[in-house]
């Protein structure tokens, strides 16, 4: 449910048409593309148009700069055109900002410099607009890479607007994710905690053993987790290849094949089924 390819605005491990041979070939059932920079509609389109398999495609859209950052015109379009989930800010956030800084590859807006706060005053009748929007489409609301403090906001104030389908992303990122006191008030709420492999990987100055989210999908409950990779980066290769590592290191530490399939299957499986690309 979180997976990047090219084209793209930085080198990808894969194109989109790489990608979607490779999860048929695998067996998946499905995957959610994922582009910082653009909606990834189209591209879910033509794949399932033009590949055939059992495996769907899903779109998505996230709210950065480059898309037009808080805009519900953006998030009505981007899902009347099939998109399944709608994350919030990710390099554009100001709390990715404030940890990481610009990186010269992504356009910046000149508006919000340092990046986007949502609780700023100014966001909030946009953001309310955006999840009326998501909760008209039945779609899913993802966190992105704001801070844990906006998070939980977010998610009371999106249940508040109808919203059902909620998802933490990368929870255990370090720097970027949620600590574990408050993964579990967001589960109390009723969101599903995302555990990324690309926090165990290199790809991060100081990256996570699996152990670490060994721990803390035993704190939560698998039936609140999802499992992705968050993959695409070149020096990573394959996401799929990438996946299929990250469940074996996790059943290596002791999690059972039940809750890898809960992780992986049922649980994506009540967030999507709502969503129909066309």
């Amino acid at each position: 449910m979180h997976v990047h390819a090219g084209p793209d605005l930085v080198g990808r491990a894969m194109d989109v048409v790489e990608l979607g041979l490779a999860a048929n070939q695998a067996g998946m059932a499905g995957l959610v593309l994922k582009d910082h920079a653009l909606p990834t509609t189209g591209q879910a389109y033509v794949l399932n148009k033009t590949l055939g398999g059992n495996c769907r495609f899903y779109g998505s859209v996230v709210l950065n700069p480059a898309t037009g950052g808080i805009n519900s015109a953006l998030v009505k379009a981007a899902l009347g055109h099939g998109a399944a989930m709608v994350f919030l800010p990710t390099y554009g956030a100001a709390h990715h900002y404030h940890l990481t800084g610009s990186r010269p590859h992504y356009p910046y807006s000149e508006q919000h410099p340092l990046g986007m706060n949502l609780r700023d005053r100014e966001n909030h009748s946009e953001l309310l607009a955006i999840f009326e929007e998501i909760a008209r489409s039945d779609a899913i609301l993802a966190t992105g890479h704001i801070s844990p403090e906006e998070c939980l906001w977010v998610i009371n104030a999106a249940k508040s607007a109808g919203v059902r389908r909620i998802v933490v992303t990368h929870a255990s990122m370090p720097r970027i994710g949620l600590p574990i006191d408050a993964q579990e008030e967001a589960v109390k709420l009723g969101a599903y905690i995302e555990h990324s492999f690309v926090a165990c990987t290199d790809i991060l100055h100081a990256p996570i053993q699996v152990e670490t989210i060994h721990d803390q999908i035993a704190r939560v409950g698998a039936e609140h987790c999802l499992l992705s990779s968050d993959l695409g980066q070149k020096s990573n290769g394959s996401p799929i290849v990438g996946f299929s590592r990250f469940l074996t290191k996790l059943m290596d530490t002791g999690i059972s094949s039940e809750a890898i399939k809960m992780m992986t299957a049922t649980n994506p499986a009540k967030l999507l089924p709502a969503c129909n690309p066309p």
